[in-house]
This record gives C-alpha cells, structure tokens and sequence, in this order.
C-alpha cells in the first residue's frame, strides 16, 4: 500500500490560493502532524488534523511555473511518546505583513491511512522528508501530490547543525551560567596579573636597592602615587609604574 496517496487542497486552502493566483502573497505559516484519519472524500472540508501530536519543521516553499513545492521534514526529536503519523497539515496566512491578524488556516491536508510509527525519541532517532507540490490540474482545480524523500541526507544533517550552532552561539542568553563564571575568571585572571606585577615590581626594586653600588646620598621612588614627582611619561596606576 503507497503511502500518502491521499493529499487534498481543503476548501480553506483552495480560496487562499485563488486570492494568491489573484496577485496576493500566501505565507506558509507552520505544519503540524497528527493521528486519526478521514475518509478521502472528506479531506477537503477538513479545517484541522484530526488529532494534532507534534509541530514539523518547514525546511523551505518555492513558487514556479506549475504552482508552489514545500519541503517538510518528520523529525522525532521532541516526540516523548510513540504514536501513528496518519496526517500532516500545512498552514498558511494571506498578506501576514499587511494583516497582522490574518487568521492561520489549514492550506492543504495529507493523509496515510497506514499510517507511519514515530518513535519515542528515547528510542530510536527518525526523521523524514516530504515534498508537496500544489499544481494547477487541466480543469483548472488546484491538486497535491506529495513525495517522500526518506530519512536526511547527511550532507543536510552537517548543514542543519552548522546553521544550529551558529545560530546558538550568537544568542547572548545561551548558557548564562558559562557566561557569568567566564566574566568571573576573567575579572581573577586581571587580578592575577596586577599582583603578580606588583610583585615583580617589589623584587626589582629590592635588587635596585641592595645590588647597586650608591656613592652618594641613597633615595627611593615608587609609583603607588604621584604626589611630589615630576616625571616625563605615563603613569600606569594599575601597574604602579611609569610607562615610556
């Protein structure tokens, strides 16, 4: 038995796109997957799944000559429980940007009254790729067929991650605690460092004082202060130095 041999364009979804064929833009909004069929006859009056279980991921749309291809993926990532995937429903909004409000509503509709078992994510790994071509058919009517890519490619898998981590890495809330003992580290390491050149500072002033022969009235200048010096340079105050 062919899976997902059963695809329509709800009633919803045929007056969206008569306004989109009329000039208006359609946003594909979101596309979830859920359990429980209908008969095929009846798809078309459908405003929802018939139970929803999980949101997909919409991995991209194209409009072209014969109509509009959307990509979308089956992943079991956030799937706690098993459970029959029977039906996937695409969502869309006419001109969001113009109408904030623009109600979301179910676009088009497929089925498999097989049905495809999504494992619990603490079982096995599982994802899968469907491809949905809304076209134009002779009689004028729009119509779906809906292929299935199989499970991602790796080349995908690479890509999806880099775009993951990238995406991870640029977010100023990701981790906060990693963040907070960072800046921490940094601020010991700082200390670190000027108490380690007032050390040195010490012991170079101390080889100064006893391992140079004076002949005349002995003197001693440190730069905690300033206070009665009159020197040519920058004072360092963090490093009790003057810098030249």
């Amino acid at each position: 038995m062919a899976h997902w041999k059963d695809a329509a364009v709800t009633n919803d979804g045929v007056e969206m796109l008569n306004e989109w064929m009329a000039g208006r833009f359609i946003r594909i909004t979101s596309a979830y997957g859920g359990t429980g069929t209908v008969d095929a006859a009846f798809l078309t009056e459908q405003t929802d799944l018939v139970e929803r279980r999980q949101k997909l991921h919409l991995l991209g749309e194209e409009d072209n000559a014969e109509g509009k291809t959307v990509q979308i993926q089956v992943s079991n990532a956030e799937v706690m429980e098993e459970y029959e995937l029977n039906q996937v429903g695409v969502y869309a909004k006419l001109d969001p940007e113009r109408d904030p409000d623009a109600e979301e509503r179910l676009l088009f509709i497929m089925q498999d009254q097989k049905g495809v078992t999504i494992p619990s994510a603490m079982d096995a790994s599982f994802m899968l790729e469907l491809y949905a071509m809304i076209g134009i058919t002779n009689n004028g009517r729009f119509d779906v067929s809906v292929s299935a890519a199989g499970v991602v490619t790796m080349a995908y898998l690479r890509e999806f991650m880099a775009r993951t981590l990238q995406a991870h890495n640029a977010d100023s809330e990701a981790h906060p605690e990693i963040r907070e003992q960072l800046a921490n580290v940094s601020a010991n390491n700082d200390s670190v460092e000027n108490a380690v050149a007032e050390v040195d500072a010490r012991l170079t002033l101390l080889e100064l004082m006893y391992r140079t022969q004076v002949s005349g009235n002995p003197f001693t200048v440190t730069f905690d202060n300033m206070d009665s010096l009159l020197v040519t340079g920058v004072w360092n105050a963090a490093m009790k130095r003057v810098e030249f």
